[in-house]
């Protein structure tokens, strides 16, 4: 709000490396006006599935930071301008399918600050996004599934999705499935179709370093419907035994930093796992923790 302009705050940031470690930095900062009118912001919009010979409804949803009054403009992509027409009003995109038409239709929505003619160094005012309706389209109803993993082994035709469709004669042909893995690559998904007629999205992938990867799977089919849904693969640190000394050593990556170390001295239907004090060697690739003599026989394992 303006009228904080000239205010002061301090800051405190408190960084901690799941180990005993901790660094914290506190800084000063101060309220000024900021001289750039920013431009609008058009939302996501959903896709649409609508039925045969009846209109859409679309609500174009906007953000600007200085609440500048907003224009919108719409235009249907490709072969879509054969299959329907758009009427705008105010903040509403209305299409109108084609008599008996069936499949997906594609828009190009856009909203601009009223009265703008560039955004920022792109002569283009508008902030734009594309939607999909699927005319005559079933929902797909899914679900993600979670993996676990190690590095640098093959997670081979693995699940990422359950999906459902209310039209009981699409076959698998009728999706498509993409992946992406979190670690910036991405494939498409194999559509297999169950003897239940609900459908799974098979992936293969390779992990190449242990964490927490978020897994985003979209599905699509030839109607125009969409399902996006998302799960995690949690790929755990190897641990390494090594010598050290008169001592046995057992190491894991760095990069794992967050992974409780637990002992038990055997391995059965009630095992108690019991929490392990290590320190992280400053500058190390690696984190070691020393398995003295007397500590007999002695299972390891890593716990998030």
């Amino acid at each position: 709000a303006s009228s904080d302009v000239g205010t002061t705050a301090v800051i405190t940031l408190t960084a901690v490396d799941g180990h005993g470690g901790k660094f914290t930095r506190t800084f000063q900062t101060r309220v000024t006006a900021d001289p750039v009118d920013d431009p609008v912001i058009l939302l996501p919009p959903t896709n649409r599935i609508g039925a045969v010979n009846f209109p859409v409804a679309i609500p174009i949803e906007t953000v600007d930071l200085e609440s500048n009054p907003a224009n919108y403009g719409a235009q249907l992509l490709a072969d879509s301008t054969n299959h329907a027409t758009l009427s705008l009003s105010s903040n509403v995109l209305t299409v109108t399918p084609a008599a008996g038409y069936v499949g997906p239709l594609y828009c190009l929505i856009g909203a601009r600050q009223a009265g703008a003619t560039s955004r920022g160094s792109s002569s283009n005012p508008y902030d734009i996004q594309v939607v999909t309706v699927g005319v005559g389209a079933s929902p797909i109803i899914a679900s993600s599934t979670n993996l676990l993993s190690v590095p640098d082994f093959v997670l081979l035709n693995r699940r990422v999705a359950h999906f459902t469709s209310t039209d009981l004669t699409r076959t698998a042909t009728n999706f498509a499935a993409s992946i992406i893995w979190g670690d910036f690559r991405a494939t498409d998904g194999d559509i297999v179709k169950l003897a239940d007629g609900t459908f799974v999205v098979l992936g293969s992938h390779r992990y190449l370093t242990p964490g927490t990867f978020r897994i985003v799977v979209d599905i699509s089919d030839d109607l125009g419907a969409t399902a996006h849904v998302e799960s995690s693969a949690t790929v755990l640190p190897s641990l390494s035994l090594g010598k050290l000394g008169g001592s046995s050593s057992v190491s894991w990556p760095f990069s794992a930093a967050g992974f409780q170390l637990e002992s038990a001295s055997d391995l059965g239907a009630h095992t108690v796992w019991q929490p392990v004090g290590f320190t992280a060697e400053e500058g190390s690739f690696d984190i070691k923790y020393l398995v003295g003599e007397t500590d007999g026989r002695l299972f390891l394992r890593l716990r998030k």
